[in-house]
């Protein structure tokens, strides 16, 4: 049996149970009426599956980075942490991802080897058949006096962290019984032919 509720234009009309050409009230239907799972928030938004979610990952929540002007010198043939080339950032998210740029400026008779740190762990260093070989980022080959070599590394780390987390560059020479610097060149003379160059390390937290 059909039933009819007001048949006035625009109002609702119901026969066998079902509800047809329904008109609801502007903004008669509030966030406690929806059955949506999870938070509704000014950072969230209602999905078709009908649940409140943040939106989706991969943004950039925040920079830091750090740049050496001054020069560094070692004579070592392991690695030693490089004076100033340090930067510290504190994740937003356990879940958040650290993409690191490194570009190091020096020069070394033998050249010069870097490698990535997080905390006192060598990170975006070879690991396949080491044997006597060293693990290393990169590296610069220069051999000349008077040149400096800029080397670049890029990594996604995966620190699983909100703590205060420390990334930084260690350095060593190319081969035993020699020198290299940062942001100069090896003889570094105070003339013309010489040279003065920056390094930078930075961090981008990458919101999962």
């Amino acid at each position: 049996m059909a039933t009819i509720i007001n048949g006035s234009t625009g109002a609702s009309q119901i026969q066998d149970n079902t509800v047809s050409n329904a008109k609801v009230a502007d903004d008669a239907i509030g966030l406690a009426e929806l059955s949506a799972t999870g938070t509704a928030s000014s950072s969230t938004f209602l999905r078709g599956d009908n649940a409140w979610a943040a939106a989706g990952g991969g943004k950039i929540a925040q920079i830091l980075s750090t740049t050496k002007t001054d020069t560094f010198s070692t004579t070592s043939f392991t690695f030693v942490d490089v004076t100033g080339l340090t930067v510290t950032i504190t994740p937003a998210s356990t879940s958040s991802k650290i993409y690191v740029m490194l570009s190091i400026s020096g020069g070394g008779m033998s050249g010069f080897r870097y490698q990535l740190v997080r905390g006192s762990t060598a990170i975006a260093i070879g690991t396949g058949s080491i044997g006597s070989r060293v693990a290393a980022s990169g590296m610069g080959s220069n051999r000349n006096y008077d040149e400096v070599e800029n080397a670049c590394s890029n990594f996604l780390d995966s620190p699983s962290t909100t703590s205060a987390t420390t990334y930084k560059v260690q350095f060593s020479t190319g081969a035993t019984s020699t020198d290299s610097k940062i942001n100069a060149t090896r003889n570094d003379p105070d003339s013309t032919t010489g040279i003065r160059t920056a390094s930078t390390i930075t961090v981008m937290e990458v919101s999962a």
